[in-house]
């Protein structure tokens, strides 16, 4: 996920970006600290870097990526978005693993819990923009 490599659209001369690195939604930067829960039992802190409708970064020690790909997880994080708090417990699948992480998409029913915050982010983002 940090190593995407991307061709340059010639009208926008914004990444452009293809298979594994192309995303189905805007993703945000995002750090809050999650509860996770593998597949296998295992349950460890994490930690969220950044989010989409469609899924998001977890920092999160693991030993073998080829073991680790495919686990479906579940996710808990709470937190607070300008004075709008928030709790959530989401379900997804691993879908890439890289040294410092995972790339996990969440599921289809779970991503309209996920909406509410992603509109939180957004609005926060326009504030911060406002300022500027």
């Amino acid at each position: 996920i940090y190593n995407m490599k991307s061709d340059l659209d010639p009208e926008t001369d914004k990444p452009q970006f293809s298979g594994l690195d192309q995303r189905a939604a805007s993703r945000y930067e995002f750090a809050v600290q999650c509860s996770v829960r593998l597949e296998d039992s295992h349950s460890t802190v994490g930690y969220i870097r950044n989010i989409s409708l469609t899924g998001a970064f977890v920092e999160l020690a693991h030993y073998d990526n080829a073991s680790i790909v495919n686990q479906r997880i579940r996710m808990f994080f709470a937190g607070d978005i300008d004075e709008n708090p928030f709790a959530i417990q989401l379900n997804g699948t691993i879908v890439r693993a890289v040294l410092n992480g995972v790339g996990v998409q969440f599921r289809l029913a779970d991503r309209e819990k996920i909406d509410e915050v992603i509109k939180l982010i957004e609005q926060e983002k326009a504030k911060k923009e406002q300022k500027v």
